[in-house]
């Protein structure tokens, strides 16, 4: 239990950087990568309060998560692009 805590307490405050980071930062550097970091860091966060066993296990369920987070900010900055007038 003293792992899922630290795992716990870890992801309420990355959560909070992240809320901050979307209300207040508007940049083009911490906002859109410092902001991917953190959201890796929160998903493994995530996991971990759930399933306390180690990196191999959780490896694959992080990086498909990552890989549909990617996804949708390619759909969605493709999108602006088709609809982009001139």
């Amino acid at each position: 239990m003293k792992k899922r805590f630290f795992y716990i307490i870890s992801f309420l405050v990355i959560f909070c950087i992240e809320a901050l980071i979307a209300l207040y930062v508007r940049d083009n550097f911490i906002r859109p990568y410092v902001g991917d970091i953190l959201v890796v860091v929160l998903v493994y966060s995530f996991v971990r309060m759930f399933h306390p066993c180690g990196w191999n296990n959780n490896g694959n369920e992080e990086k498909r998560i990552k890989r549909i987070k990617e996804t949708i900010l390619f759909l969605t900055f493709f999108s602006k692009l088709i609809f982009l007038k001139y």
